[in-house]
């Protein structure tokens, strides 16, 4: 071998040599688990990607029950509210309409009125409870187990006063017992009620007289329950008369 080619040999071994010892290993994979794990909803990731700890089953199912509990009593709590608000504007209504009611006076250009009752029911029945109301607002209230004397041929004045002109209510609500003796003692369980409503209207400077009349409808075929009934009669003066 000529020294020639000895040096050329000599050359590229150092070329080989140089190139290698500059040649960077490649990087191994990442283990599995060392690359961060995204979040999902609602969960922290740690350090090495781990999701935080969750609540236990029966924990988030009684967190989720309280909840519900809380929101339904708010949601009764808000229907409460809003009945008593309907019932104080109802309220301010009624001592509103009395007012005017008191204001307006016998002496005004306003009107009046007269109301009376009159009981023609049979003695099987025996009232007990009686009431009425105008516009809203009681005018005559009794209750008596005994039975409320009234007799037919006399009426019972449930009001006397003054009205505004205009369209107005009455409301009857009547309660009877049966009443009787003997071989006709089975009427003492018997319960009836009786509820009726009448508008009417009052022009001003005039006097209405109203006359509620109790009876019994109907005939001896009639059930006892389908016998009470209610009739209006009205007359119509002029005020001062």
């Amino acid at each position: 071998m000529t020294k020639a080619r000895t040096r050329h040999y000599i050359l590229i071994a150092l070329l080989l040599a140089a190139g290698g010892a500059g040649a960077q290993e490649p990087e191994a994979d990442p283990p599995a688990g060392a690359e961060g794990i995204e979040a999902g909803p609602g969960e922290e990731v740690g350090e090495v990607g781990e999701p935080a700890p969750k609540l236990d089953f029966d924990t988030e199912l009684a967190l989720k029950k309280k909840a519900g509990s809380y929101s339904v009593k708010l949601r009764d709590l808000e229907q409460k509210i809003n009945q008593l608000k309907e019932q104080i504007f109802r309220s301010k209504a009624r001592l509103s309409l009395l007012a005017e009611k008191v204001l307006s006076g016998p002496a005004g250009a306003g009107a009046q009125a007269q109301m009376f009752y009159n009981n023609q029911m049979g003695s099987s029945y025996r009232l007990t409870k009686a009431v009425f109301v105008l516009d809203g607002a009681p005018i005559y209230n009794k209750t008596s187990e005994k039975g409320i004397k009234c007799k037919k041929k006399k009426k019972i004045q449930i009001f006397n006063g003054a009205l505004l002109p205009g369209e107005h209510t009455l409301s009857v609500h009547l309660e009877y017992k049966g009443f009787g003796y003997g071989f006709f003692a089975y009427l003492n369980k018997y319960k009836f009620k009786v509820r009726s409503s009448h508008a009417f209207s009052v022009d001003a400077g005039k006097s209405k007289k109203l006359i509620v009349v109790s009876f019994e409808k109907g005939g001896i075929s009639t059930p006892l329950d389908e016998r009470p009934a209610l009739k209006y009669i009205e007359s119509v003066t002029a005020l001062g008369e």
